[in-house]
């Protein structure tokens, strides 16, 4: 990771002086905000918390969220870099701050009259709330404490063949390292290696709609020393696993503004380090929809589902073992909407089913549901006044688990 990080860094000083060479427009930006906020439930706390433990603990503060970016066109090569650090400071906490950052970097190449195209990208992030942390918020939906990792590195490469034939190839690594230790910790719950290769033949059909066959191979490595269970008699390794992902999907445009891009297949996945009695494999269905609108100028509608197999913080032991997965179904809508040429707003609403494989909470449900409001008036080029409202639902079948957060804030953003 940090190689790569250096690397890009020397890239980027070499094409910001090609840039500058060639007198273009201004190719970084810097960037901050201000908020006031009221968080009623900062810690995620249950609404029905086991006896002896604190319940939902609320608290005023202030956010402070510096940030830059940079931007470089070069030919047929394109590079983005970004940085945004964020502390909260809580009225009403013994640990009063949190800090997060997250970094992001992408390089995008072209080459022989854009036939062929190769994109790199890495986030790396430094948090504790889970939207940060497990941006599908597949694995928990919990806030952790201390300064837990996520990296993401991904490649991917594009060829146009012969005629409507082209072919992509990609790999995708996520890497989580959470602070918490011992047995049934964050760690030993949720610190893994991902490993994601994929392979799609892509057949265009007729000008706006392209056939996609494609396959997947995934590893799922638990990188943890720890045991899952309090009692510390079953190792992080029984949820290794591995699955393979055979799909059909098309992308179709039915107008500039309008595009669905549909993935349905299987998924079978194995369990290489599975302890007797709980089943080795699992065969289930896979997909993967989303559907895009932009119905009026700064104007636009996002739509989406996901169904697979994915981690989980739960590892409830029981007669069968511990809990090894969960199997998920997502849904989401988001919307920007620019109310007058100044005035703009932006909702998004998820909500997330995912039913637990194996162990006593075998066959049990959690679902969760989230929902944020945001406005914004631009007061002039530089400064954006915004105000927003976040919900956070988990209703679980597991005891103790269910909760409840509700956020406000208000502030101001300015970009130079």
């Amino acid at each position: 990771m940090r190689h790569y990080l250096k690397t890009t860094g020397f890239v980027a000083v070499g094409l910001l002086g090609l840039q500058a060479a060639h007198g273009q427009s201004k190719p970084w930006s810097v960037s901050a905000s201000v908020r006031g906020f009221y968080d009623d439930n900062y810690a995620t706390a249950p609404s029905t918390p086991p006896p002896g433990t604190a319940g939902k603990q609320n608290s005023f503060g202030v956010e402070f969220s510096p940030g830059a970016s940079l931007t470089v066109k070069r030919g047929q090569t394109d590079l983005l870099l970004e940085y945004l650090y964020t502390v909260k400071y809580y009225e009403d906490r013994a640990n009063s701050a949190d800090h997060s950052h997250q970094f992001d970097a992408r390089l995008d190449q072209k080459f022989g009259a854009e036939r062929y195209r190769a994109s790199v990208r890495d986030s790396f992030v430094v948090a504790q709330e889970s939207a940060l942390i497990d941006p599908a918020l597949a694995a928990t939906p919990l806030r952790s404490n201390g300064d837990n990792l996520r990296n993401t590195a991904e490649l991917s490469l594009q060829a146009d063949l012969t005629g409507p034939l082209a072919l992509e190839l990609g790999y995708v690594n996520n890497f989580y390292d959470y602070q918490e230790t011992g047995p049934a910790s964050r760690s030993a719950l949720l610190d893994r290696m991902e490993h994601l290769a994929r392979a799609n033949a892509r057949w265009e059909i007729q000008r706006n709609s392209i056939a996609l066959l494609g396959y997947q191979f995934g590893v799922m490595d638990q990188t943890s020393k720890d045991f899952v269970d309090a009692a510390a008699t079953i190792p992080a390794n029984v949820r290794d696993n591995h699955s393979h992902y055979v799909y059909l999907g098309i992308d179709h445009y039915f107008t500039d503004r309008l595009s669905v891009h549909p993935r349905a297949g299987v998924q079978y996945t194995e369990f290489p380090n599975a302890l007797p009695p709980a089943r080795d494999n699992t065969f289930g269905p896979y997909a993967d929809v989303s559907a895009s609108y932009t119905y009026a100028e700064n104007s636009s509608l996002q739509l989406g589902a996901r169904h697979s197999r994915t981690q989980t913080d739960v590892a409830v032991v029981g007669p069968g073992g511990a809990t090894l997965d969960a199997e998920t179904t997502a849904v989401y809508a988001s919307i920007k909407h620019g109310i007058t040429a100044k005035l703009k707003a932006g909702a998004l609403v998820q909500f997330q089913s995912s039913e637990f494989n194996q162990g006593a909470a075998g066959n049990q449900r959690d679902n969760y549901f989230i929902a944020g409001l945001n406005l914004g008036y631009d007061i002039n080029e530089f400064l954006t006044a915004e105000a927003g409202y976040n919900l956070d639902r988990l209703s679980s079948d597991l005891a103790s688990r269910s909760f409840t957060r509700n956020r406000v804030y208000i502030g101001i953003r300015a970009k130079y």
